[in-house]
C-alpha cells in the first residue's frame, strides 16, 4: 500500500473542509414558500433560512431600492446583496449555525421597508420566498 505524501495528505484535507459543507448545504430540503407582508406597521422579522453557496431568491410586487436595501455584519459571511428591479439574491459564502441571526432590512422605492432575519436550518434552505402584499 502507498503512503500518501505530505502533499497529498494537505490536499485531502483542503478537499474534505471545503466540500462538507457544500454536501451538508445539499442534503438539506429546498423550500418554494410564500410570505404574506402586512399592509399596516407591522415589523415582525421573518426568518430566511439559507445554506452556504446556494443563492436564496426574493421576489417582491414591486421595485427595491439597492441604495437602501442592507444586511447588517454581512462581510466575509456573505456575497454583496445583489438587488435587481424586483428582485433580491442572498447568498452566503458558508453554512450559518442555526443560532446565527444577520438583520436584513429590504426597503422597497415607495419607502416601505421590511425588516427579515437571515438564518439556518437543519432541515431545510430556502431557495425562494415569495413575498406578497396582504390585500
Amino acid at each position: 500500500m502507498r503512503n500518501l505524501s505530505p502533499c497529498w495528505s494537505f490536499l485531502l484535507v483542503v478537499l474534505v473542509v471545503h466540500v462538507a459543507p457544500i454536501a451538508s448545504a445539499r442534503d438539506r430540503e429546498p423550500q418554494i414558500r410564500s410570505v404574506i407582508l402586512p399592509n399596516g406597521p407591522d415589523q415582525v422579522a421573518r426568518p430566511l433560512y439559507v445554506a452556504g453557496e446556494v443563492a436564496t431568491l426574493l421576489p417582491f410586487e414591486g421595485d427595491v431600492d439597492p441604495t437602501r436595501t442592507k444586511i447588517a455584519g454581512w462581510e466575509g459571511r456573505f456575497e454583496p446583496l445583489g438587488v435587481a428591479g424586483h428582485f433580491v439574491v442572498v447568498v452566503p459564502l458558508y453554512d450559518l449555525a442555526p443560532e446565527d441571526r444577520f438583520p436584513l432590512v429590504v426597503t422597497m422605492m415607495d419607502g416601505r421597508q421590511l425588516p427579515f432575519t437571515v438564518t439556518a436550518a437543519k432541515a431545510h434552505v430556502d431557495h425562494q420566498v415569495d413575498l406578497l402584499w396582504d390585500p
